[in-house]
């Protein structure tokens, strides 16, 4: 890990080694919500005067414009986080950004899974399961499907000042990966000294729907003579007019986050 506490913009460069969704998480008790911010970059080169591996939070934005993925070779200036507790990356508010390299090689069969990391929205729609943080560590902090969450638990709400703060990873990735493993069930502390303990079904809850919106989208949808999409109203949708998305209503892949919320999945 490096580290510039309290200094203002240091340049950096390097070669991309793996690149992930930065992603937050705020508990309370059994009640989960995600904040989509952007990706994390996995950088192998130089940071100010140290070398070694660094990490770089940037934008969606930045993103969709340089397509990130494994093997190239990049530029830029950040600033050390202000707190550590809050960022999965040692450093933000990146600018300057220039590839000076793409990358050579394609996407690999996996795992880990590399080449360009999809837009958030499809990771919020795919939804997550728990991944032992030793796995993390050791096989999928390159892989496009993993993630390290900084979290922040609200232990009372009727005080919302009473907080604690922990690192979580989970995976977005396909379920039939042969290096996955879910690891213990995760508790979340509670007011009065209570506890709630997130079982195996939220994660089974938080995945179900991919193949009946996905992989099962032949029986659901047809194709009109002005290539319309039209979704049956299995759903309670109406159409997708040409644009390759799904409008789904409803699912519920994140426990209480997306009821009556609707989110787009990009296919074909």
């Amino acid at each position: 890990m490096i580290t510039y506490p309290g200094a203002g913009k240091i340049s950096w460069s390097g070669r991309l080694v793996g690149v992930q969704p930065r992603i937050r998480l705020l508990r309370s008790f059994d009640e989960r919500h995600h904040n989509y911010q952007g990706y994390v970059l996995r950088v192998n080169g130089t940071c100010g005067d140290q070398a070694g591996e660094f990490l770089i939070a940037v934008g969606h934005g930045a993103h969709e414009k340089h397509c990130f993925r494994a093997g190239m070779e990049l530029s830029g200036q950040s600033v050390p986080v202000d707190d550590p507790r809050m960022e999965a990356a040692e450093f933000y508010k990146t600018s300057g950004l220039k590839v000076l390299k793409d990358a050579e090689d394609g996407p690999s069969a996996g795992p880990p899974f590399f080449g360009v990391p999809p837009d958030l929205p499809t990771y919020r729609a795919r939804g997550h399961r728990r991944l032992d943080a030793r796995t993390y560590e050791a096989k999928c902090t390159a892989c496009i499907w993993g993630c390290r969450m900084p979290v922040e638990i609200i232990v009372d709400h009727w005080n919302p000042s009473q907080k604690k703060y922990r690192f979580e990873t989970f995976c977005y990735g396909p379920k039939s990966c042969a290096a996955y493993r879910a690891g213990p069930t995760r508790r979340v502390p509670g007011r009065k000294g209570m506890s709630w303990t997130e079982e195996d079904w939220v994660d089974e809850d938080a995945t179900s729907h991919r193949g009946r919106m996905i992989e099962d989208e032949n029986s659901r949808w047809s194709r009109t003579a002005k290539r319309q999409l039209v979704m049956l109203n299995e759903m309670g949708n109406g159409s997708a007019w040409g644009t390759g998305l799904i409008f789904a209503t409803g699912l519920r892949h994140n426990l209480r986050q997306t009821n009556d919320s609707t989110c787009d999945i990009r296919i074909g």
